[in-house]
C-alpha cells in the first residue's frame, strides 16, 4: 500500500509528464502557447484523477488495513494451535445458523434449512474443509477432499486454510467437475463477524515496567546508536553559536555508547 507521501509525489510527476507532453503537441500544431499550457494542464490534471481513483479502487479491494490484518494473522495462529475439535466447533458455529450441519471427523456437510428450501430448491449440499494444520494447503491435501466429494456425491467445496499454494489453486481452477472456493486467513476474518474463537496460543506482549525500560536503555544493541547520534550533535557543534550545549550532550551520547558496549565485557571478564 502507497503512503501519502509516495501518493502526492506519484501524482506531481504524473501531472508534470503528461502536462509537458500535451503542451509539447499542442504547441508544435496551434503555436498558440497559453492555450497549449492551459489544455496541458487540464489534461494533466484528468489524468491525475483517473489515476487516482483506479488507485484507490484497487487498494480499497485487494489491501487490508492494518488491524483487520493483525485480527486476522491472530485468530489464524490460534486455530494452527487449536486441536481438530476445537476447529470443527469453531466452524460450526459459524454455519450453523443458516445451515443444518453435519459434523465428520475433519469436514463438515452443510444443508439447507426448511426456510431456504422452500425459497431457493436449486440449493445443493456444500463441504466445508477446514484445514489448520499447517501454515499452506498444499496440492496433496486436495486430493483426499474431492475422493470424499465424490463418495458423497457433493460437486460443491468451501476449503479453509492460512495460504494455499500455487499448484493447489491451479488444480482447483482447471476441476470442471466440481466448483470449488478457496478462503484464506483474512477471507475467514472478514467472514466471521462478531465470533471469537477460543486463545490457544499467547502472543500478547508483556507491559515493559522501569526495570525492563532501563535494560532496553542500557542494552548493548543501543550503543551504535548513541554514537551515532553523539557525533551528529558534536558536528552540529561546530555550525551553532551555543556550542557548549552541543558539546555536552554529545559528549553524554558517546560516553554512554562507550559504558553500554564495554560494561559487558567487564562483567564476562569477572566471571
Amino acid at each position: 500500500m502507497r503512503s501519502n507521501f509516495a501518493k502526492i509525489i506519484d501524482s506531481i510527476v504524473l501531472v508534470v509528464v503528461i502536462t509537458v507532453l500535451t503542451f509539447s503537441w499542442l504547441r508544435f500544431y496551434t503555436k498558440n502557447t497559453t492555450l497549449s499550457l492551459v489544455a496541458g494542464i487540464c489534461v494533466g490534471l484528468m489524468f491525475m484523477a483517473i489515476f487516482n481513483l483506479i488507485c484507490h479502487n484497487r487498494e480499497t479491494k485487494l489491501n487490508i488495513n492494518k488491524a483487520t490484518k493483525a485480527g486476522a494473522e491472530k485468530l489464524n495462529l490460534n486455530l494452527l494451535g487449536a486441536t481438530t475439535q476445537e476447529i470443527l466447533d469453531f466452524f460450526e458455529l459459524i454455519f450453523n445458523k443458516d445451515y443444518i450441519v453435519t459434523k465428520n471427523s475433519n469436514f463438515f456437510i452443510l444443508k439447507p434449512n426448511s426456510a431456504q428450501n422452500e425459497l431457493h430448491s436449486t440449493l445443493h449440499s456444500t463441504i466445508i474443509s477446514p484445514n489448520f494444520n499447517k501454515s499452506k494447503f498444499e496440492l496433496n491435501d486436495l486430493f483426499p477432499i474431492l475422493k470424499v466429494a465424490r463418495q458423497l456425491k457433493i460437486n460443491e467445496i468451501k476449503i479453509y486454510a492460512p495460504d494455499f499454494s500455487d499448484d493447489s489453486l491451479s488444480l482447483i481452477k482447471q476441476l470442471n467437475n466440481f466448483k470449488i472456493s478457496t478462503h484464506n486467513q483474512y477471507e475467514l476474518y472478514n467472514e466471521i463477524k462478531d465470533l471469537n474463537f477460543t486463545q490457544t496460543l499467547d502472543i500478547s506482549k508483556p507491559k515493559i515496567n522501569y526495570l525492563g525500560l532501563l535494560k532496553y536503555a542500557i542494552s548493548p544493541q543501543r550503543a551504535r546508536h548513541y554514537l551515532f547520534f553523539g557525533l551528529i550533535i558534536l558536528g552540529t557543534s561546530f555550525m551553532v553559536p551555543y556550542k557548549i550545549y552541543y558539546l555536552v550532550l554529545g559528549s553524554i551520547l558517546c560516553l554512554t555508547a562507550l559504558i553500554v558496549k564495554i560494561a559487558p565485557l567487564i562483567k564476562t571478564k569477572k566471571r
